[in-house]
């Protein structure tokens, strides 16, 4: 085979350290550019990205070279930087992991929904529990005290 074909979907989630409130409004949207951007310097394509006032949720496309962990790691590095020199929120940071799932091909278009409406779901849906009902529907066992 003279070529490699790859549709290597995620959905990956992070929050900020101690799951504060950090992520305002006001700045948000820009946060969410430099993420796209952020993922485009590692070869990932980003097809959705949205969050609340403690996480984020990127649904991206990644190359067949590049792992999850090195998108995260490099990502993560950047904004976490440019939050603190652009925006002067200088108790910015991301918690050490983050999570991430495997989308097919046919569940991208309500990842996507499910992305775009971050902040109407957090009006009746705390993160603990959307968090943790992610991880059940995957299969995932977890210590809820980590949570």
């Amino acid at each position: 085979m003279g070529s490699t074909y790859h549709h290597i979907l995620l959905h990956f989630v992070l929050t900020t350290k101690g799951r504060l409130p950090l992520i305002d409004a006001e700045w948000r949207d820009q946060l969410h550019v430099f993420i796209g951007d952020c993922m485009r310097e590692t070869w990932a394509k980003p097809l959705a990205i949205g969050g609340h006032l403690e996480h984020v949720h990127v649904l991206a496309n990644l190359p067949p070279n590049r792992s999850a962990a090195e998108v995260m790691k490099q990502m993560k590095e950047a904004s976490s930087a440019w939050v603190h020199t652009r925006l002067g929120v200088h108790l910015f940071e991301w918690q050490e992991g983050y999570s991430v799932f495997s989308v097919s091909p046919s569940g991208v278009a309500a990842v996507r929904r499910y992305i775009a409406k971050q902040e109407e779901h957090h009006r009746t849906v705390s993160f603990v529990e959307e968090y943790q009902s992610m991880l059940d529907r995957a299969g995932i066992k977890y210590d809820p005290a980590l949570i």
